[in-house]
């Protein structure tokens, strides 16, 4: 008896969230490689270094402020224009970034979302900016948390080892209007895409950022303040 064989179609594409997950894996294995160098260690510890020592002149108080929101919504310019906020040891997700491109080569890409070093780039700022905190909290530096914290769970382990040092924590939570804050990513890369790089924020924002996103609890942190950054003008609500 001839037995029909039933046709079965392979999906020639990934899911969208398989193949980011594939990245991240190949991302994490890659850079476990990476850490078996002992140049590639020392050069973690000297950014972690140069990131603490470069801010030794700012006020010494036990205050851990973490901004979070999306890319692009205001949070660095908001700190910058604070008058008290500026004097803060501020570890900022972009400095930490430009020193890992600087210094590592297996870390050159395009930059974007899609580069092949974009998840080690994650994975080892998380490393260096826990090494920089425990630095700056036992020095008892006032610290401002200048990066995305859109994670709940990243979040919380920054809180609680500010809350080990017995640090005041506070959240400040940057919202811009979506549409506005569209518009701004959008420039942002017309503006890499004429200087002939890679278009990247529209797509961290819509495929990356928005996916992850917990918005703040109360209970995260022992206050919560909310600054909206829409045309030019903030204000707290």
């Amino acid at each position: 008896m001839k037995i029909r064989q039933k046709h079965v179609t392979i999906p020639t594409t990934t899911p969208k969230k398989e193949r980011r997950m594939y990245r991240k894996i190949l991302g994490l294995v890659r850079l476990f490689f990476h850490l078996l160098s002992k140049n590639c260690r020392k050069t973690i510890n000297e950014i972690v270094d140069t990131l603490v020592v470069n801010n030794q002149n700012v006020i010494k108080q036990k205050i851990f402020v973490m901004m979070v929101g999306y890319s692009k919504t205001g949070k660095t310019s908001s700190i910058k224009d604070d008058v008290r906020l500026n004097k803060f040891f501020k570890l900022s997700s972009d400095d930490i970034h430009d020193l890992l491109n600087s210094k590592l080569s297996f870390l050159k890409d395009d930059n974007t979302t899609n580069g092949k070093a974009y998840w080690e780039r994650q994975y080892l700022t998380k490393i260096i900016r826990k090494k920089a905190l425990e630095k700056a909290f036992s020095k008892g530096l006032a610290i401002v948390s200048d990066s995305a914290n859109l994670v709940r769970s990243m979040r919380y382990s920054w809180l609680r080892m500010a809350k080990k040092y017995s640090y005041e924590t506070i959240i400040i939570w940057v919202i811009c209007p979506e549409k506005e804050l569209l518009s701004r990513l959008k420039k942002h890369d017309d503006d890499l895409i004429s200087k002939g790089e890679s278009a990247t924020w529209v797509n961290l924002y819509n495929n990356i950022q928005k996916e992850i996103f917990d918005p703040p609890l109360p209970s995260e942190a022992d206050s919560i303040k909310i600054l909206i950054c829409s045309n030019g003008s903030r204000h707290y609500c």
